[in-house]
């Protein structure tokens, strides 16, 4: 009895006590919560995922600017014997005075050329060169561990959801897509009248690393990522957003090669066959990704496609497929209006991908509904047998019954009969 009351006295202690040890526990959290976060503030920077972005960024600004210093250096040394063929020793004069001389039209054509291209090599020298310089400082204070700003650097400007680093990764974007188009255009430095691969698939390069550098700010600052994004739209959306896509930057690349190079006539099949394609595939893309965007409705919460729709989706899958397919292998195999190494080549691919593996998503979808209503049918199936079990069971365990009850009868009508009969 004493061990009994001792035990409900330490109870009623503890009970007594428990908010206080709540509280402290709810205080214990919050200070292992915050010196969780102290413990991630206080990780290197060159732990966090952007890092690997500014780093690689680094390595292809360095291989743009060390191209474009190549072709700048080449621009100079060619121009010299062709004005050197020309003028004699007035070379310095020329270059002052232009006009106050005479040239021969082929002499003219190629001094305009390498004029030409002296400034695009120009142009591209500064662009990789700030993009080199400046990502090689966000390397180097990624790297700092020793001096007294790293704390500055970690918790500051490179915090957790930093509005200096997103300014920083969002010049990034604007300086490569600005430099994408000036250098990769038809006539530009890295166009397809120029045989520059270095300075063109590192131009792109620099654009994409730093489109992921930024969607590794957005997930790390706890916002949807671009791929997060666009893979949460129902249904095919994201196929038909990525054809949409690269069908209408085909069609950029498309125009810009007649616009600025021409051979219109040489290759007229080709060009029409572009731009035949190219439209009729923008036209159903759009339809579907508004349709998609506008169904979201109190009746349709959950973007059901009606059956007619899926059929009309898959018919013009299918039309797509089959009039993409000739396109670009006519187009970019030797000979074709887009063989060389440039714009209008991948997107043209990138739009036949994104066409095929919305196409197969559509079969692999048509599967599973197919499926699902199969097992439809068949659980229909299973519940008309099984009733039709249950009724014959009932039935024949009625006609047991009534079987049972007439030979109860027929042994009650023969002992009636015999008790009859003895009393006689």
């Amino acid at each position: 009895m004493v061990k009994k009351e001792k035990n409900t006295e330490k109870e009623e202690e503890q009970k007594n006590d428990s908010p206080h040890e709540s509280d402290a526990a709810a205080a214990d959290d919050e200070n292992s919560d915050k010196e969780e976060q102290e413990e991630a503030e206080a990780l290197p920077l060159y732990k966090a995922t952007r890092f690997k972005g500014y780093f690689i960024l680094t390595l292809a600004s360095t291989i743009h600017w060390k191209t474009s210093m190549d072709i700048l250096k080449f621009a100079h040394t060619s121009g010299i014997p062709i004005l050197q063929d020309t003028i004699g020793d007035e070379v310095e004069e020329f270059k002052e005075d232009p006009s106050s001389f005479e040239l021969e039209e082929t002499k003219g054509i190629e001094l305009q050329n390498i004029e030409t291209l002296t400034g695009q090599a120009e142009t591209a020298v500064v662009q990789g060169m700030i993009s080199m310089v400046l990502a090689a400082l966000l390397v180097l204070i990624h790297l700092d561990s020793f001096t007294p700003l790293k704390t500055l650097w970690r918790n500051t400007v490179f915090k957790s959801k930093s509005k200096i680093e997103f300014l920083i990764i969002l010049f990034f974007c604007i300086w490569w897509i600005v430099a994408c188009i000036i250098e990769t255009q038809a006539t530009g430095i890295a166009g397809s009248e120029k045989v520059h691969y270095n300075l063109y698939f590192s131009v792109w390069i620099c654009l994409l690393i730093s489109i992921w550098t930024l969607e590794r700010w957005c997930v790390a600052s706890g916002l949807k990522s671009i791929k997060g994004h666009l893979s949460s739209w129902p249904n095919r959306s994201p196929g038909w957003i990525g054809i949409l896509l690269f069908s209408s930057l085909s069609m950029i690349a498309i125009s810009d090669v007649v616009a600025r190079i021409g051979h219109i006539d040489e290759k007229a099949f080709q060009w029409g066959l572009l731009f035949s394609t190219i439209p009729f595939t923008i036209a159903p893309a759009i339809f579907f990704v508004l349709v998609e965007l506008f169904r979201a409705t109190r009746e349709n919460h959950k973007h059901i496609k009606s059956s007619c729709e899926t059929v009309f989706e898959g018919i013009c899958l299918l039309v797509l497929v089959l009039m993409w397919i000739p396109t670009v292998i006519v187009a970019t195999t030797p000979g074709g209006a887009a063989d060389n190494v440039s714009n209008a080549y991948f997107f043209l691919w990138l739009t036949v991908l994104f066409l095929m593996d919305t196409a197969v998503w559509w079969i692999h979808d048509w599967r599973e509904r197919v499926r699902l209503l199969i097992l439809e049918e068949q659980k229909k199936y299973q519940k008309i047998q099984r009733e039709i079990m249950k009724h014959t069971r009932e039935v024949a365990e009625q006609e047991e019954e009534m079987n049972r009850a007439a030979q109860a009868g027929s042994r009650r009508d023969r002992f009636f009969s015999f008790d009859s009969i003895t009393s006689r």
